[in-house]
């Protein structure tokens, strides 16, 4: 059932249910007021007639009125008033026909003063009815209740009920069909939209109402939808560049060698070279693998307590492990006596691969192989890994893109390496809420990771 149907039999059956309700109630007000005006005038019937009975006799008021059920009047009893003695003896009867109340009802009358009930066709009012001699006399009046007032009033609500519930279902229709048709022209400009042409935006109104609200927060997820297109597009033509290259140099070495016999030494230079471009191959997919297991994973990666001083020196293991060439010199003038002042909340794999990253990058970069670290806690309450390296300095318009994938930066001092690594540092310092600042010294850059003490996952 599609959401106008289904909007559209919500609103009528909401409509139908209220005037329902409406006309009951209503029927029953006037309802109750026509039977309260009916039994007050039964009442006074009856109370004209007690009040005659005054004027009689002590012995008329106990001579008991004669039954005649024999007598059948031409017309039919539509009333009748009865009245009955202390000793429930009926004295009088306005019509010729035989009493029909049990003594059970007449005592219940004089316990409760008034007592309304029905019997057949005939509604019955009985109330008592003090003379002044003190005799106390029970009054019944009975008569068939009938109301043209409430009959008409019955039948005009009946019919202005379905007059009422036709022009709602009409107006309900056009109203459904009103509320609907933006979100039906989203649906249409949205289908309109191809993979070719991510730039086409949705028409955004200046009404400010919730459809306005919805367009503007498709066009943001618009955006970023083509964003990630143009990234995905130039990091699928960069990767297969990158990776081209050197499976190529490996295919021209291999063929190279195969032109001529050669000796052991110049195989062995071949297969170095080789062995080369193969761990170049094998870094750039590590990389892009951990990239790629980053952005996917998002915010369900795990997070509990990382001594960063253990892992900084976990990175600089492994660098040293990798690159004998690599000199490292810590500088602990400000490193603080606590150790827990250390203890960050994060991913302890992940920071592992940035500071590898970045120690690996100030070194390779440096012309002496050279990177100066130190680590210190701030007034902030933060842990502070400063790395310092003495490669030429980064222009500051060039700094954010250094995290971009492939970008390896104007200088022709930055020409190698995966142009991975920092787009990786970058995305574990997102996940971490980490803030890695880029700034410079008179003899090359400081890349500076602030890592708060207290990280929620």
């Amino acid at each position: 059932m599609s959401i106008r149907t289904k909007l559209a039999l919500w609103l009528l059956i909401t409509t139908s249910v209220l005037l329902l309700v409406s006309r009951f109630f209503i029927y029953e007000f006037f309802n109750n007021r026509i039977h309260d005006e009916y039994y007050r005038s039964l009442k006074n019937k009856g109370i004209m007639m007690a009040s005659m009975m005054s004027k009689l006799t002590e012995e008329e008021l106990n001579r008991p009125s004669p039954d005649q059920p024999g007598v059948s009047p031409v017309i039919p009893v539509q009333e009748n008033v009865e009245i009955f003695n202390n000793d429930n003896i009926r004295i009088f009867s306005l019509q010729n026909e035989a009493s029909t109340m049990p003594v059970s009802l007449l005592q219940k009358i004089r316990n409760e003063n008034e007592v309304r009930f029905t019997q057949g066709k005939y509604d019955i009012l009985g109330f008592k009815y003090k003379l002044s001699n003190r005799h106390e006399l029970i009054v019944t009046v009975k008569s068939i209740f009938t109301s043209r007032e409430l009959k008409s009033l019955k039948e005009i609500l009946v019919i202005t009920f379905f007059i009422i519930l036709l022009l709602a279902a009409f107006s309900t229709y056009l109203l459904v069909n009103v509320m609907l048709a933006p979100i039906k022209s989203i649906s249409s400009d949205l289908a309109d939209i191809e993979g070719h042409d991510m730039h086409r935006r949705l028409a955004v109104n200046a009404t400010g109402d919730e459809i306005t609200s919805v367009r503007l927060q498709i066009n943001k997820l618009l955006s970023r939808i083509e964003d990630s297109f143009v990234s995905q597009r130039s990091f699928l033509s960069n990767l297969a560049h990158e990776v081209k290259n050197p499976v190529a140099a490996i295919i021209s070495e291999i063929e190279v060698s195969l032109t001529r016999q050669r000796n052991t030494d110049e195989y062995k230079a071949i297969l170095s070279q080789i062995r080369d471009e193969a761990l170049e191959i094998s870094d750039k997919t590590s990389q892009l693998t951990e990239l790629s297991r980053i952005s996917m994973a998002g915010n369900t990666i795990s997070f509990s307590d990382v001594s960063m001083d253990e892992v900084l020196w976990q990175a600089k293991a492994r660098l040293i492990s990798k690159n004998k060439s690599c000199k490292l010199r810590f500088h602990t003038d400000d490193f603080p006596e606590d150790f827990d002042s250390l203890v960050v909340s994060g991913n302890e794999g992940l920071l592992n691969i940035a500071l590898f990253n970045l120690i690996e990058n100030a070194c390779k970069y440096s012309p002496d192989h050279t990177a100066d670290i130190r680590l210190y806690t701030d007034d902030r309450h933060r842990v502070c890994i400063e790395i310092r390296d003495n490669a030429p300095v980064i222009a500051i318009e060039e700094r954010q893109k250094l995290f971009e994938p492939f970008y390896r930066g104007i200088a022709p001092v930055m020409a190698g390496g995966t142009g991975i690594g920092l787009t990786l540092v970058g995305q574990i310092v997102n996940v971490h809420q980490f803030e890695l600042v880029i700034s410079s010294h008179e003899k090359g850059n400081i890349f500076t990771l602030f890592c708060p003490l207290k990280v929620k996952n």
